[in-house]
């Protein structure tokens, strides 16, 4: 019989270790991260799409005061772009399938021009105003505290996963196990062949040594403490 052939991709961050959350906060059963960048509205969809979760879209005025407060908290200045879009001559989420958005709080006589995304606006103290999607403002991401399970692709005997890097940084507190590897494709190897493994990292203890460790949670299930920053060290998360 054929040995079974594993393959990784492995996706580095395109913001990279700047992609932190200046800040981060819980609200119900998801976390808040504030990106300390302005951008167009659809660079902060990547990226909150990259952290497994969506730009933060009030779904209740206790959300939409949270969300303010967040970023007024941390901010002084300038507007934070949320997940609403015109389109097909409406305001919907394209992060679910397109669904309307229900809870609405524009400001007077807005939106006017259906312009395309919308903000908060900081004139107004947080009420929505509509924007053209290629401005540039802040962001605030809205991920699951427990992201929904995503099945192992198969192919016959081949394997196909797929890991998310963050350089510079390692989850701390939740090592289960921790061995002498090569690379990244051998860790990898390891974790796809532990059940309780839902990341790993690669720690650099001394030249030419590397040390493989696999921790029984990911990233978006850990404490904001328990991520650090570490120069000798890289974390892979398993996305698919």
């Amino acid at each position: 019989m054929g040995k079974a052939v594993a393959y990784f991709l492995v996706v580095v961050i395109g913001v990279g270790a700047e992609t932190i959350c200046r800040d981060q906060r819980w609200f119900r059963d998801s976390r808040y991260c504030l990106i300390d960048e302005q951008m167009p509205w659809q660079n902060g969809f990547t990226i909150c799409s990259d952290m497994g979760g969506g730009l933060a879209i009030p779904d209740s005025m206790e959300e939409q005061q949270f969300i303010w407060e967040m970023f007024t908290d941390t901010i002084s200045t300038e507007d934070v772009w949320i997940g609403c879009i015109f389109k097909n001559d409406q305001w919907v989420y394209p992060g679910e399938g397109g669904q309307v958005c229900q809870y609405t709080n524009w400001a007077p006589n807005e939106p006017i021009q259906n312009d395309g995304c919308v903000h908060l606006w900081r004139s107004h103290a947080g009420e929505w105003n509509d924007l053209p999607c290629s401005w540039s403002q802040f962001v605030i991401c809205e991920i699951p505290t427990v992201p929904p399970v995503t099945p192992r692709m198969s192919c016959m005997q081949a394997h196909a996963y797929m890991y998310v890097r963050l350089p510079t940084h390692c989850l701390t507190g939740h090592v289960i196990k921790e061995f002498p590897v090569k690379g990244a494709i051998a860790c990898g190897s390891a974790c796809r062949d532990e059940p309780r493994c839902r990341s790993f990292q690669l720690r650099r203890r001394s030249p030419g040594e590397i040390i493989c460790q696999l921790n029984d949670i990911n990233r978006y299930q850990a404490h904001e403490k328990d991520i650090k920053l570490d120069s000798a060290c890289d974390y892979f998360n398993m996305t698919v």
